[in-house]
């Protein structure tokens, strides 16, 4: 992980939404506050991330656009929610475990513990099949 990376991680989670557009967000939606526009180094320009109690993105207007009040912008911002709480709960360990940790049994453990309201999204056995996939990390003898 470079310096520049986790500096401009910092940068970002610090000065969430310093001057910048966004769309506050309704009590439901707790801990999150607010959909940001602002790009983050590290991902598409079409994706949502979250940091801290907000959520941002490279274009806001496109975000409404793609996500307009209701069962699709409802279930992303479930999605973030998630998110949200995980990362409140680990505290600010989490930043650091996040950059640090290249480890894909800890990514499906993640994407195996997020759940919609009708269940498990995917198994821990696909998420790491997938993660090592996307990684391209070699399969670890048992």
């Amino acid at each position: 992980m470079s310096v520049t990376r986790v500096l401009l991680f910092v940068l970002l989670a610090t000065c969430a939404g310093c001057g910048a557009r966004q769309i506050e967000l309704e009590e439901r939606w707790r801990p999150l506050e607010a959909v940001v526009e602002a790009r983050v180094p590290w991902a598409e320009d079409t994706t949502t991330v979250t940091l801290g109690t907000r959520c941002y993105t490279a274009d806001l207007g496109w975000w409404e656009i793609a996500y307009p009040e209701g069962p699709h912008r409802d279930a992303l911002l479930l999605h973030e929610q998630e998110h949200a709480v995980r990362q409140a709960v680990a505290g600010r360990t989490w930043y650091a475990r996040y950059l640090a940790d290249p480890a894909p049994e800890h990514y499906a453990e993640v994407l195996a513990g997020y759940r919609l309201p009708g269940g498990r999204m995917v198994s821990y056995e696909d998420a790491l099949a997938w993660v090592r996939d996307v990684l391209s990390v070699p399969e670890r003898p048992p």
